[in-house]
């Protein structure tokens, strides 16, 4: 974008338009200012501010019933955000409205949407890099866990099954992270900005879909993102269309050059440099960082792996593997640090707090809901993938074996990749 700033009119609709969106993005970009480098302190006292009005418009005007909690997911779809952008698109028109009437002679807004561009390419340029590198390290979608991988396909919820299928495959994760990335640099810079706009509205027309189709939640951000781009391509309209559908030729875009001089433009190089770096870094090194403590390269937690039970004794009698038996164990799931799931014979699932002492070959459980109901184990490796409980769980005493699953036994794990299919392989 970044026209050329002219001496020429604006009509009504336009500079009213205008008024509305400088408003309602000035407010909406800072209550959602994580997607900025070092933006999570400006968010903070932003969020400071709308938490006197947000809880009271929705007790007392939406009528909910009952308070609203003040700090939740920032980037999620939680109550407090739908009447957070809510709250903003009213007090928008209201200073829409008080606008247009105190700056009716105005000809038109061309600096003030020149600078107003230039935040929201940014803005938008920083979202896109930091979704883009969370998806080139991995990090967004981790490869599908041990748990995830032994639960029914059809006990998935819609967003579960996207994450999964995006984090199956390292290689589309980085290919669709590569995009965004793209997207995000050809945005800082004005000859490439319409480029970048069209990149970037094709990415994340395709996200704002998934996120409706798959109940992801985080339709709030992802549909701002979108009218961001939709925002730097619309003075350009004419000018895409005639290139893109009609196959007629197209001026050059006039670029807006603020330079005093030869000392203000290097400044306001060096400056944008040194945003960008930062920008850069701070991605990279959150994302690297992320990938390590969280990813698919984190460390793998003691005695990981999954466990089929093969003989449960409680208090000296030995349970049969049959659906009744709703307390005897099915299997054991040790897939992230500090957390065990137990499914047990009906297939439901419990999860618990899970600390083994390696020195002493002891294991302690406890229930995250109730930390006062502890169990204590002692364990063996009597053979190479086996394992014995001994102890009490929740006051009974038990003797649990169990044998280690070979996960290449998963054919997701063991398919790989084919370059001749004599028929399809689609199980």
């Amino acid at each position: 974008m970044d026209a050329q700033i002219t001496d020429s009119d604006w009509h009504f609709i336009k500079k009213v338009l205008f008024r509305f969106l400088f408003v309602y993005l000035l407010m909406f970009m800072p209550a959602f200012f994580y997607v900025m480098p070092l933006g999570a302190h400006i968010m903070e006292y932003d969020r400071l501010f709308w938490n006197l009005f947000v809880p009271w418009l929705g007790k007392h005007v939406l009528d909910m019933g009952s308070d609203i909690p003040v700090w939740p997911v920032i980037k999620d779809d939680t109550v407090y955000n739908y009447v957070l952008v809510f709250c903003m698109l009213i007090l928008s028109a209201v200073l829409t409205l008080l606008w247009t009437v105190v700056d009716r002679t105005r000809r038109n807004y061309d600096t003030l949407c020149y600078w107003f561009t230039v935040s929201v390419r940014y803005y938008l340029a920083c979202a896109m890099l930091k979704y883009g590198f969370a998806k080139v390290f991995k990090v967004q979608f981790p490869f599908p866990s041990l748990t995830k991988l032994t639960e029914p396909f059809g006990d998935s919820s819609p967003m579960g099954l996207l994450w999964n299928v995006m984090g199956y495959s390292a290689e589309y994760s980085i290919f669709t992270g590569l995009g965004e990335v793209v997207a995000g640099l050809l945005l800082f810079f004005q000859h490439t900005v319409i480029l970048g706009a069209l990149t970037t509205f094709s990415i994340m027309s395709n996200v704002v879909v998934m996120n409706f189709s798959y109940d992801v939640s985080v339709k709030l951000i992802s549909s701002h993102l979108l009218l961001m781009a939709i925002f730097l391509l619309v003075r350009d309209t004419r000018r895409i269309i005639n290139f893109f559908i009609l196959n007629r030729s197209v001026e050059a875009a006039g670029l807006t050059d603020h330079r005093s001089n030869v000392l203000a433009g290097r400044g306001r190089f060096a400056l944008k440099g040194l945003f960008i770096g930062v920008a850069l870094f701070t991605y990279i090194q959150a994302s690297a960082k992320n990938r390590i403590e969280h990813g698919d390269d984190s460390p793998r937690p003691p005695l990981y792996g999954i466990y089929d039970v093969d003989v449960f004794v409680q208090n000296g009698d030995t349970l049969s593997p049959l659906l009744a038996e709703e307390s005897r164990w099915r299997k054991m799931i040790v897939d992230k640090p500090g957390q065990v799931t137990i499914k047990r014979m009906n297939d439901q699932s419990d999860h618990y707090a899970f600390q083994p002492d390696l020195s002493n070959n002891t294991i302690t459980m406890f229930s995250f809901a109730d930390s006062t109901r502890i169990s204590r184990f002692e364990y063996e490796l009597p053979a190479p993938n086996a394992m014995v409980f001994k102890g009490i769980l929740q006051g009974d005493s038990v003797y649990i074996g169990m044998k280690r699953y070979d996960l290449n036994n998963f054919l997701l794990l063991n398919r790989g990749f084919h370059w001749i299919n004599p028929v399809p392989f689609a199980r």
